[in-house]
């Protein structure tokens, strides 16, 4: 598997590989379809309730519309952000660093994230985002 050169791949454990396929697919290639052939049947995604973008998002249609919520409020090129994958066995742990461009008032708010992919069978299951500062996300997001 070629990845993006953004994502530096730690480990070669086929967990972090489904994972970092995932994120390639879908965000560097644009290939949702090939992506969500990753996702289980019920698979969950979870964004901290204080986000404009908060909550559970249930399966692929879920995932796209609160990647499609995110980037209505945020611009974030391809070069922008750098993502280290650490084995965990059944979870993969994604450690980010974004620039999260406000798309109304072009401000940018750099912000590490830590996602936790849970991989059961071959299959995502869920994902959880924790950002460092929810606080500042949202008021980046409100143009504070």
């Amino acid at each position: 598997m070629a990845l993006n050169d953004n994502i530096q791949n730690l480990s070669a454990t086929d967990n972090v590989r489904i994972v970092a396929e995932f994120s390639d697919l879908y965000f560097f290639k644009g290939d949702k379809a090939a992506a969500f052939e990753l996702l289980a049947d019920d698979f969950v995604a979870v964004e901290a309730e204080g986000l404009p973008y908060g909550g559970e998002w249930r399966g692929a249609d879920g995932f796209d519309r609160m990647i499609g919520q995110i980037t209505d409020l945020f611009e974030s090129t391809v070069n922008t952000f750098h993502v280290k994958y650490r084995d965990a066995g059944d979870v993969v742990l994604a450690d980010a660093d974004l620039n999260m461009k406000n798309r109304r008032t072009g401000k940018v708010l750099p912000m590490r994230v830590i996602e936790l992919w849970y991989v059961v069978d071959g299959k995502i299951e869920r994902v959880e985002v924790f950002y460092q500062d929810t606080k500042a996300v949202t008021e980046h997001a409100e143009g504070k």
